[in-house]
């Protein structure tokens, strides 16, 4: 100790009682932590924008940072692969609905229903049925749904006096059209097995059973579904190349057409001229009294490989609220993005036209999506080859959806 003056020493202890007390007094001042969550978002960088504008009130009331960034679709598989191998994912993804289940298979997502039973629980009983089964793969959930991409019927009022509310009803429509040279479009799908659900679907048949264990296009409600699907296409003028749907509509050469919720937005802006001469409807039913339709959408989910799990679940948990879904869907009236809700409770405050809410929302609640199982990605193509086999080359339907059967059997992964 020699050669240290005493003022030395009571300058160490000075010092050191600083450095004890210090993490009291920022804990007393409750500066921020410096996390920030960083989310990748399928989608245009106008919706980034407005989750990271959110972000910003979601760091008010937490403390948490919140930084979005945009990836396209066409890279968007790809890059979340590579970041899972590289070990560099973002903290939250939103992604295809059937990803959540692929990625989470790899160890790559945290299982919500494993990490947060209560909190998923709430948020799943909030969600149109249809959707939410999607995201279950076995006794896990890996994602939930961020917004709605659902199939309905589009018809011009003034040419046609109600819309078809059964198949009947649709055949007979369509045979008055082709005597006057005009027809329908079926355009998300068309010739694929999106295309095909819906009367898959209304004609109470599915692609797999209930377990999930078998596939279920040998049975006769997938034949009935089938040769419907395929009259619509021989028999009725349905056509079976792409057509440029809002010109179409707009001409009135196909009055009458089914796809997704966003050619609203499109009809609006593409076709001026025909607004207050058009409206949407739900899909007419089938045999089983059911009006079944595709539903499909974005899900987001928190990776394997985030620091900050809790957090980014807890902000997975804003964005799944009324009001904050609410916020995000008057936000694409601006930017002509395309949002629905997942949450059936924001429907209720949605400032939409009823002519427009109604329909949605009662498609939504009888609508299915993608089975959420191992090998489905995989399969769809030998479904597609079958509906092209059958209407294209007038392949047998019985014996064309026994081979798409066999291998959607053969590549079911337990």
């Amino acid at each position: 100790m020699r050669g240290i003056k005493p003022v030395s020493i009571v300058w160490c202890l000075f010092l050191f009682f600083l450095v004890l007390i210090l993490p009291c007094f920022s804990g007393c001042v409750k500066k921020p932590a410096g996390k920030e969550i960083l989310m990748w978002l399928v989608g245009s960088e106008k919706q980034a924008q407005k989750i990271t504008e959110l972000g910003r009130d979601y760091y008010k009331e937490t403390g948490v940072k919140v930084r979005c960034e945009a990836i396209s679709w066409g890279e968007a598989h790809s890059k979340y692969l590579t970041s899972v191998v590289g070990e560099v994912t973002p903290d939250i993804g939103t992604m295809g609905l059937t990803w959540g289940t692929e990625f989470g298979n790899l160890g790559a997502m945290v299982d919500l229903q494993k990490d947060f039973p209560a909190d998923l629980k709430d948020i799943e009983d909030s969600i149109f049925p249809g959707l939410s089964a999607s995201t279950k793969f076995k006794d896990s959930v890996y994602a939930v749904p961020f917004d709605v991409s659902e199939y309905i019927m589009y018809y011009r009022t003034d040419m046609i006096g109600k819309p078809p509310k059964d198949w009947k009803e649709l055949t007979s429509l369509l045979a008055e059209l082709n005597r006057n040279g005009k027809s329908m479009i079926i355009d998300w799908g068309g010739l694929g097995w999106i295309g095909y659900s819906q009367f898959l679907w209304q004609a109470g048949g599915d692609f797999y059973n209930k377990e999930r264990a078998a596939a279920t296009l040998d049975t006769a409600a997938a034949e009935t579904g089938m040769e419907f699907f395929t009259d619509l296409y021989k028999r009725y003028g349905v056509p079976k190349e792409e057509k440029p749907v809002e010109q179409g509509f707009k001409m009135g050469d196909y009055p009458i057409f089914i796809s997704g919720n966003w050619k609203i937005k499109s009809l609006a802006d593409v076709a001026p001229e025909i607004n207050g001469k058009w409206g949407i409807s739900q899909l007419p039913a089938g045999p089983t009294g059911k009006r079944t339709g595709f539903i499909g959408g974005r899900v987001m989910g928190v990776f394997s490989q985030s620091k900050l799990k809790n957090e980014s679940w807890g902000f997975i948990k804003y964005l799944s609220r009324p009001d904050i879904q609410l916020k995000l869907y008057e936000a694409t009236l601006e930017s002509h993005d395309t949002y629905l809700p997942p949450n059936m409770k924001t429907w209720d405050i949605l400032p939409m036209d009823a002519t427009l809410k109604e329909p949605l929302k009662a498609q939504a609640m009888d609508s299915k999506g993608p089975p959420s199982l191992l090998g489905w990605d995989e399969s769809t193509r030998y479904i597609d080859t079958a509906i092209q086999l059958i209407v294209l080359k007038g392949k047998d339907v019985k014996a064309a959806l026994a081979v798409a059967n066999d291998e959607l059997n053969r590549r079911l992964k337990k």
